[in-house]
């Protein structure tokens, strides 16, 4: 099975972000990814990130403790949940996925989220990954994946 993994500055881009210039960009790769896997995954660690940002840009100076729940973060969720060609991913074995994400942590000096992230790709079998992070892109073959971007 062909399966791209969708990093959360994709899925923010593609569903929130309010330039309009990424959100078209976004758009576009999105039909060309459609055109071109069979699957797009997600982990829960990019919804995590996602809503991060949502909460962040809607309430800056609020939290989820003070009860306020933007009606993005929902709408959001409910788009990825029902969006048929995404499946959700996680560690299959987690105290390997673990210890994996620390060896990618400490062999690559990448942040945790990354280092968790390629490690759920691995542990899935995922070597195409949907991303703008630089960090990434410039060491994409190092880490043993492919970016789009």
């Amino acid at each position: 099975m062909n399966i791209a993994y969708l990093d959360a500055n994709f899925l923010i881009d593609w569903l929130i972000r309010k330039s309009p210039n990424l959100k078209k960009r976004a758009r576009i790769l999105l039909a060309k990814l459609l055109a071109q896997f069979d699957v797009l995954a997600i982990s829960p660690l990019a919804v995590d990130e996602s809503w991060r940002v949502i909460q962040k840009e809607m309430f800056p100076s609020k939290s989820y403790a003070d009860g306020m729940l933007s009606s993005e973060v929902e709408i959001f969720t409910e788009h990825i949940l029902n969006y048929s060609k995404i499946k959700i991913v996680q560690f299959q074995n987690p105290e390997s996925g673990i210890k994996d994400a620390l060896y990618r942590l400490k062999t690559f000096s990448l942040q945790p989220r990354d280092s968790f992230h390629l490690a759920m790709m691995r542990d899935n079998n995922i070597t195409v990954m949907v991303s703008r992070d630089d960090g990434l892109i410039k060491r994409q073959s190092l880490l043993g994946i492919s970016i789009f971007s």
